[in-house]
């Protein structure tokens, strides 16, 4: 009896060394992978951050657009047209739709 616990006692020591050093490789490889999975998330990040600054700029330049394009709807001021040249225009522009039809 005492020689079938020794031999099963080798066999376990036996297989626990095994498992200790055959398994390492399967953990190196995974965390190799890992790594290189967090590499390329870290660069798909970094280029939305970079799109994100540009199209805040984009944003920020049409707000600058529209600001400047209200100041202008607020200067403007229509042509002083005297009334007879307002006369010819619409007696022009009754001939010309009348001759159309």
């Amino acid at each position: 009896m005492k020689i079938l616990k020794w031999v099963l006692g080798l066999f376990a020591l036996l297989g626990g060394v095994f498992a200790m050093f055959g398994g390492s490789k399967n953990k190196s490889k995974k965390i190799k992978e890992i790594r290189g999975k967090v590499k390329v998330s870290e660069k798909i990040v970094k280029k939305k951050k970079e799109e994100n600054e540009a199209i805040k700029e984009t944003v920020e330049n049409k707000k600058k657009v529209i600001e400047e394009m209200k100041k202008q709807k607020k200067n403007f001021k229509p042509k002083d047209v005297a009334v007879k040249d307002a006369a010819k225009f619409l007696k022009n522009f009754a001939k010309k739709r009348k001759s159309k039809q």
